[in-house]
This record gives C-alpha cells, sequence and structure tokens, in this order.
C-alpha cells in the first residue's frame, strides 16, 4: 500500500460532513480496493464509465423520464469517474477544481469576444458563443505559450 493510500484511507475515518462527496467516493474505493475488489488497470474502470454514459443516456432519452432513476445513473456516472481518478492516482477535487477554474477562465475570454462583436451573451447565436469559446481556447494557448 503507497503511503498516499494510507493516507487517504486514514482520512476516511473523517466524518463524512467534513469531506466532500468526491473525496468520499475515493475514500470508498481505496477502502474495497485494499480488500482486493478492484480493476486491476484503469483499463475497466474507464470502461464502467463508458456503460455507466450509455445508462444515463438511455434513461435521458426514456419516453417518459423518470428523474430518481435520471439522478442515480448520473451519481453512478460520477462515482466510476472518481474511480478512473483514483486508478491514475489524483484528487478528483483538485481535478475538478482545476476544471473549473479553466470553464471560467474559458467563459470570462468568451464573454469578452461577445462583447468585442457588439453583443452580450444573451443576444449571442450559439454559433457565436461557440467562436467565441474557441477564442477563449485559444486565448488559453497563447498565455501557455508566454
Amino acid at each position: 500500500m503507497t503511503i498516499l493510500t494510507k493516507y487517504l484511507m486514514k482520512k476516511c475515518n473523517q466524518k463524512t460532513s467534513q469531506i466532500s462527496q468526491l473525496q468520499r467516493a475515493l475514500n470508498i474505493q481505496l477502502q474495497v480496493s485494499s480488500a482486493g475488489f478492484d480493476w486491476p488497470t484503469w483499463h475497466g474502470a474507464f470502461e464502467k464509465v463508458v456503460e455507466e454514459t450509455h445508462e444515463v443516456k438511455a434513461e435521458l432519452e426514456a419516453a417518459v423520464q423518470n428523474n430518481r432513476k435520471i439522478d442515480e445513473e448520473l451519481g453512478d456516472l460520477l462515482f466510476a469517474v472518481v474511480n478512473v481518478v483514483r486508478h491514475q492516482k489524483a484528487n478528483p477535487d483538485q481535478l475538478l477544481k482545476a476544471a473549473s477554474d479553466k470553464f471560467e477562465q474559458r467563459y470570462q475570454h468568451t464573454v469578452h469576444y461577445i462583447k468585442e462583436q457588439g453583443l452580450t451573451m444573451e443576444e449571442a447565436s450559439e454559433a457565436q458563443m461557440e467562436a467565441g469559446w474557441q477564442y477563449a481556447k485559444q486565448q488559453e494557448s497563447n498565455e501557455r505559450n508566454t
């Protein structure tokens, strides 16, 4: 067992109200993995994400939508994604923070782009917003390369 695994398992003893639900999912997965209930590689965990994605899609496409079932499948999908994250020895909270930060930055660039077109986000078409998003990604790339 790695030092990271031991540390994270120790954190399992925290009250669940003190940790994020992403961290709780990671802790549960670390516990069951230490007991041998695990995919041998990330491939199995990733295939579970694909399976759960199909299940979410099926529920969303159902003629009569059942919100409880949709929520359940979305939760299963999140749990499966955390398992892939664990296999990569990453922290789901840190990854989600980084993704949220990146999204916010791109959105700010998109708003700037739309304003330069003389529009508000509410007035912009889907195509104009997509162009703004591509502009934002290019700005991000430029900032990384400077």
